[in-house]
């Protein structure tokens, strides 16, 4: 990520929070104009990268454990060491045995967790742009995993649009997935998507991602328009 997306997290404050997630009613009728779900194996670790999915991230992948600070692996179970993740605990994709997940033990500097650009949008059309995460650490007291999601033009000076945090992930006796996400009004075609690191702690501070969606907030519109 360029120095820019990052300088701009100083100043946060001077734009205004967009909505959190769009209605149900308005999201789960119609199919999502895309949904990553990172495939299903017998394998524990995925050999696809992020290119296969169409985004980019800061992070390093790994094959196998360990996975340090600032490392993710595609696994379709969290690895029992360290001894304070949830060891077992499975994806979030409902019917895919053996489902993958995104596993990252998030470094304390700010870092993309997902990069993608999204184009032929609907001006002034609302889109949600989620994922299920989740704390992978068990209660204790360990820093919590935080995302900031982002939406930005894909223009040369990256402009943001609108920003929302996640908030602390919290941590639970057994491993718990949540949506969260944000929701914008277009005001160009084509967006930047992005999910950054925003705890500065590594201790603690692992979690894992599935399920990424990009949707429109309407049951009756497709949310994809023909440009030019």
């Amino acid at each position: 990520m360029s120095d820019a997306f990052f300088s701009a997290c100083s100043y946060c404050d001077l734009f205004a929070e967009s909505a959190g997630l769009c209605s149900d009613d308005n999201t789960t009728s119609v199919a999502p104009i895309f949904l990553v779900t990172f495939g299903a194996g017998s394998a524990t670790f995925s050999l696809d990268t992020p290119a296969n999915f169409s985004f980019t991230t800061s992070y390093h992948q790994l094959f196998a454990n360990p996975i340090s600070d600032g490392d993710f692996a595609f696994t379709n179970v969290v690895p029992s060491s360290p001894v304070v993740w949830h060891g077992g605990a499975v994806d979030h994709t409902p019917n895919d045995s053996g489902g993958y997940m995104f596993l990252a033990n998030a470094d304390p500097n700010p870092g993309e967790f997902y990069k993608d650009t999204v184009d032929n949008l609907c001006i002034g059309q609302r889109y949600e742009f989620s994922v299920y995460l989740t704390n992978i650490v068990r209660p204790y007291g360990l820093a919590k995993p935080n995302v900031l999601f982002e939406i930005r033009t894909a223009t040369s000076d990256n402009t943001l649009i609108a920003q929302k945090s996640s908030g602390d992930i919290p941590e639970y006796s057994s491993m718990t997935w949540t949506k969260y996400g944000i929701s914008f009004v277009a005001t160009n075609t084509s967006v930047v998507l992005l999910m950054i690191s925003n705890t500065p702690n590594g201790g603690g501070n692992d979690m894992a991602l599935d399920d990424i969606a990009f949707s429109i907030c309407s049951n009756a519109s497709s949310g994809v328009c023909s440009i030019g």
